[in-house]
C-alpha cells in the first residue's frame, strides 16, 4: 500500500508517518509493494506508544527492540514495557519511618490475600505503599475495606485480560497487546470508575440525578 493509504487507514497524518520513519520507529516502504499489513499493525502501536503512553522515541525503540529480538519471553516483556512506561528505577528503597510500616503491613496483606508475587523494586509497588500511607494518616479503617475492594476489582479485570490474551497464538500479536493494553488500562479504567461514580452516587443516595448535575461524585 501507498503512504497515502497507510495514514488513512492508520488515521496518522503522512508527516508523522515520515518522522516515525526517520526515527527509525517503523521500516521504510518495499520499492516493489510498498507498506505492508505489519507495516500498518507497527504504525498503530507505535501511535499508541507516542500518543498515550507519552513515551519518547528512544523509549519506543527500545521497546520494539525487545519484541523484535526473540530473547525475552511474553511475561518477561511484559514486565519491561511496566518498568519503561513508569519510569521505574533500580534505585534502593529510602529508610521507612513509622507511617510506612503500617503501608507496608496493609500492602503485603492485601497481596498475600490475593496471592500475588510482587516485585517490590517496581514503581507501582512504591506509588501503591505512598499512597497507602496518605490514606493512613486520614483513615486507617476506610483505607483497609476500600483497597480490598479495588484489589479485589483489579484481580478481576487481570483475569480478563490475560484470558483474553490468551486467545492470540502469534507470540508477536500477543505482545503487542499487552502493550496495547498496558497503556490503555489506566486511563480507561479511569473513565470508567468515574462514570460508574457518578451513576452510583445517585443511586446510593437517592434523588433525582442528571449527568448536568454541577459537584456531581466525579
Amino acid at each position: 500500500m501507498r503512504i497515502s493509504e497507510l495514514s488513512d487507514r492508520a488515521s496518522v497524518p503522512v508527516a508523522t508517518v515520515e518522522y516515525y520513519q526517520r526515527e527509525r520507529l517503523i521500516s521504510h516502504p518495499s520499492e516493489r509493494h510498498g507498506y505492508s499489513p505489519e507495516d500498518l499493525r507497527r504504525l498503530r502501536l507505535v501511535r499508541v506508544l507516542v500518543e498515550v503512553g507519552g513515551l519518547d522515541p528512544d523509549q519506543v525503540r527500545g521497546l520494539l527492540g525487545a519484541m523484535a529480538g526473540g530473547t525475552r519471553t511474553p511475561h518477561e516483556t511484559f514486565g519491561m514495557v511496566l518498568r519503561t512506561l513508569e519510569g521505574a528505577s533500580s534505585a534502593p528503597h529510602a529508610d521507612v519511618d513509622p507511617a510506612d510500616d503500617e503501608a507496608l503491613a496493609l500492602a503485603r496483606r492485601v497481596a498475600d490475600r490475593h496471592g500475588w508475587t510482587v516485585d517490590q523494586d517496581t514503581a507501582s509497588w512504591r506509588t501503591l505503599v505512598k499512597l497507602l500511607r496518605t490514606l493512613h494518616w486520614l483513615d486507617d479503617a476506610d483505607t483497609a475495606v476500600v483497597v480490598e475492594a479495588y484489589a479485589a476489582a483489579a484481580d478481576r479485570m487481570t483475569g480478563a485480560e490475560i484470558g483474553v490474551l490468551g486467545l492470540y497464538a502469534d507470540e508477536d500479536a500477543l505482545v503487542e497487546r499487552l502493550v496495547l493494553w498496558t497503556v490503555f488500562g489506566d486511563p480507561l479504567l479511569a473513565a470508567l470508575r468515574r462514570i460508574a461514580r457518578q451513576h452510583t452516587s445517585g443511586r446510593v443516595f437517592d434523588r433525582e440525578f442528571s449527568p448536568a448535575d454541577r459537584g456531581s461524585a466525579i
